[in-house]
């Protein structure tokens, strides 16, 4: 599965580049590495298993703003779904 969706953004960039809908302007760290700024570098891409992992997951996303010191609980965050996850 990962190679597919490796070629995906590849022929997305591809497609973009040569239509110029991409900044020429790519930084040398990039250039050298034959990316371009379009993918966010260290994406870690994840099939979630099961329960246990999904809710490892949302544990992690909800809990961020507090590690980040952003809010005190994560309640507290506005833009998170944790009181929705709460309610239900």
């Amino acid at each position: 599965m990962p190679e597919y969706w490796g070629r995906l953004k590849m022929l997305l960039t591809r497609s973009l580049r040569e239509n110029n809908a991409l900044p020429q302007d790519v930084c040398l760290s990039r250039q050298r590495r034959r990316e371009s700024d379009m993918w966010q570098r260290r994406f870690w891409e994840h099939q979630i298993r099961d329960e246990a992992d999904w809710v490892g997951h949302l544990n992690y996303l909800h809990y961020n703003p507090v590690k980040r010191g952003l809010v005190r609980c994560p309640h507290e965050w506005e833009f998170s779904s944790f009181r929705r996850f709460v309610r239900e």
